[in-house]
């Protein structure tokens, strides 16, 4: 089945979020274009503005990294 077949990452390169969204969702590129291999451009954008601000916050305020390891609570 195509579904698990490995992603074609070439485009990725050597984008340093790659380790954390591994391409982006299958089941999103499947409905969209039919091919769950392929890169999921919308989610990439998101994810290279969202990661560096994500660890950003996390590196100057600890305690709100404490509260996400806690669940929120």
């Amino acid at each position: 089945m195509e579904y698990f077949q490995p992603r074609r990452l070439d485009d990725c390169g050597e984008c340093p979020w790659l380790f954390y969204c591994h391409g982006g969702c299958r089941s999103a590129m499947q409905y969209d274009c039919g091919d769950p291999c392929r890169i999921d451009a919308t989610e990439c954008a998101f994810n290279r503005a969202l990661y560096p601000r994500l660890v950003e916050i996390l590196m100057l305020d600890p305690a709100f990294a404490q509260y996400l390891q806690k669940g929120g609570c």
